[in-house]
């Protein structure tokens, strides 16, 4: 990720016309020895067989590692000295495995027939490209751009559409696991926070989990429809950090007795505003920080039943 990072970010054309010139310059003996025509190798070949494979080989073995090392004890909780803590818990890819673009074709599709969630479908795999890019700029970016698709929504809709139709499904995506420990939190006295990119509408089968939750609230006009907007910035990168750190002055709380709980590099600052950071199922750019600076880290699997369609709406019409 790193070697490639910046190449993933940039749009460039590569001209070789001076490795050509210089190969041209060569005695024909030179030309055999030392054969670097860009034209005459078989990039596909080169490309698949023999540059990516030998990158990612670190990366592979990594996974193999990872595969045959004992599962991590989520268990019980450490003891604490007396006074208030708090839990902060990340939600796409911590509790349950989803995005914001999945999230937004379960409130989407379950309103449209056969042919339109077909359309629909393919409209928003066309612009998979250019959510990756956004993300990959900046996830504030990425969660604007997809959030824009919501305009013209009445946001009592959006609220019912969830009441009545996603409240399972949203439970039954959660990571056993990650309900266990947000109920220990809550038996030893802890404050649970749930703080997520997700729309506000998308948490509220989350509530009785959690004693605040911190969301991304979608503007709306003065009939109640969605404009496209955010009606404040989301929480991403530095500013969950910012937010544990204000947040818990305004409670009385030490963050270096609270825990936080985050599967992505992008969520360090979160984590590191707080004294037990605890990485779940992280990238791979996350578990190289989390093992260097001796973080928890724990594997909360999906359950197995949990159902990955996009129309979960749509099933219960």
């Amino acid at each position: 990720m790193d070697l490639y990072k910046e190449y993933a970010q940039a749009d460039l054309r590569f001209v070789d016309t001076n490795t050509l010139a210089l190969y041209r310059s060569l005695s024909p003996a030179d030309q055999e020895t030392f054969a670097f025509d860009t034209g005459v190798i078989d990039w596909h070949e080169y490309l698949y067989d023999i540059h990516v494979p030998s990158v990612t080989k670190p990366v592979r073995e990594l996974d193999e590692l990872r595969k045959l090392r004992k599962r991590p004890d989520s268990g019980r909780l450490p003891q604490l000295r007396d006074g208030r803590v708090a839990a902060f818990f990340d939600l796409d890819g911590t509790l349950m495995s989803s995005n914001v673009i999945e999230t937004y074709l379960w409130l989407r599709l379950g309103e449209l027939s056969g042919t339109q969630k077909a359309a629909e479908i393919a409209r928003m795999a066309s612009k998979v490209p250019g959510y990756v890019w956004a993300d990959r700029t900046e996830r504030g970016t990425l969660l604007r751009t997809v959030y824009k698709e919501y305009a013209g929504a009445r946001l009592s809709e959006l609220d019912q559409i969830v009441d009545e139709h996603l409240t399972t499904h949203i439970l039954g995506r959660l990571a056993p696991d990650a309900v266990r420990r947000i109920r220990e939190h809550r038996a030893a006295g802890h404050v649970t926070v749930l703080v997520t990119g997700a729309i506000r509408p998308l948490t509220r089968p989350l509530m009785p989990l959690f004693d605040h939750i911190e969301a991304a609230d979608l503007a709306v006009d003065d009939r109640g429809f969605c404009t496209g907007h955010l009606a404040a910035s989301p929480l991403v990168g530095e500013s969950r950090g910012a937010f544990v750190r204000e947040w818990s002055r305004r409670e009385g709380i030490s963050p270096s007795d609270c825990f936080a709980y985050a599967d992505s590099h992008s969520d360090l600052p979160l984590l590191a505003a707080v004294g037990h950071p605890v990485a779940v199922r992280p990238d791979v750019p996350l578990f190289r920080h989390a093992k260097k600076s001796h973080w928890s880290i724990v594997d909360w699997e999906s359950p197995g039943h949990a159902s990955r369609t996009l129309d979960p709406a749509g099933l219960h019409r």
